[in-house]
């Protein structure tokens, strides 16, 4: 029981921190000047962010090398990593830019948080792991309130087809991303896992930004002591906040952690009132408390005072 909590509280951790996450790059996209590759900035905070979080692991590896017994990578765990890691960075990443661009923000956020769903079915399909009817139940609850959060959002969409490639590649890629790295969690320490993860995340877009632009004149143009210093913050929470996430996987499996994971649209919002002068919905509180209450369903947790182990 006591290592059911454990899951359950680094399950709704890593959605809190990646809600921190998720503001801090906000700001950073709305106060930071890209000139002209405004147009690409999700793409450029996310290969900053990366490659921040990338030397925290690598310098948490480091200091903390001889407490860590199962540090060997085998041929076998290293190409799923790599596969996992390609499925959630430049695919399921690169898709959610892609739906930005085409769908617009709102549509994005509302509906690419179906990816517990595309977890939950593979998850069953490939690991024979399942949610009971009460854990389904409150995925539902937590994914439909999340997406009514998006209803009445301002949005643009310049192409429908193209943006709902992109948000085809984010659900699949994240889905299956939490569903494969499941299979080495027990064999690696999860600092080992994200390491590889975000380095295999800042090569691909590394590529992608060499490919198609003047790199240096790129990151001349964007680079600011105000802007590492919010990248700094944003790798922080969001190395944490996996961390917490594939602590959570480990320990419950991916069904559940992803459950508690998409906790992360409700904490955005309510993060945003607390702290950013957003202005109070009380439609928006109602949503985030379906989704927390849906979240808590979902990881099969008990409400029941007075209960011990």
């Amino acid at each position: 029981m006591k290592n059911m909590n454990k899951g359950i509280f680094l399950g709704f951790s890593s959605g809190i921190l990646w809600a921190i996450n998720s503001i801090v790059i906000g700001i950073i996209l709305t106060t930071v000047g890209f000139g002209n590759y405004a147009f690409i900035s999700p793409i450029i905070a996310t290969f900053l962010n990366d490659f921040f979080s990338s030397i925290m692991i690598g310098i948490d590896l480091i200091l903390n090398r001889k407490k860590i017994t199962n540090y060997k990578v085998d041929l076998k765990n290293l190409v799923i990593i790599l596969f996992a890691s390609l499925l959630g960075a430049p695919i399921g990443m690169g898709g959610y830019v892609l739906s930005i661009s085409f769908l617009g923000s709102a549509y994005t956020a509302t509906f690419s948080v179906l990816y517990p769903v595309i977890g939950v079915l593979f998850a069953f399909i490939l690991l024979k792991d399942k949610l009971t009817k009460r854990g389904l139940v409150g995925v539902s609850i937590s994914v439909v309130a999340t997406m009514i959060l998006g209803i009445g959002s301002d949005n643009v969409v310049s192409n429908l087809g193209l943006g709902l490639i992109g948000l085809l590649m984010c659900i699949v890629g994240w889905g299956l991303e939490g569903v494969i790295l499941s299979q080495v969690m027990s064999d690696l320490d999860e600092r080992i896992i994200l390491f590889i993860r975000q380095c295999t995340s800042v090569v691909s877009f590394l590529i992608i930004l060499l490919v198609g632009f003047p790199i240096f004149d790129l990151f001349q143009s964007v680079i600011s002591v105000n802007f590492v210093l919010l990248a700094l913050i944003s790798a922080l929470a969001g190395s944490l906040s996996y961390l917490s996430y594939y602590k959570a996987i480990h320990i419950l499996g991916p069904s559940k952690a992803m459950g508690l994971n998409i906790s992360y649209s409700a904490w955005t919002v309510l993060f945003g009132m607390m702290f950013l002068s957003q202005p109070f919905d009380i439609r928006l509180i109602l949503c985030c408390l379906a989704i927390i209450f849906g979240a808590i369903l979902t990881s099969d947790l008990e409400l029941k005072l007075g209960e011990k182990s």
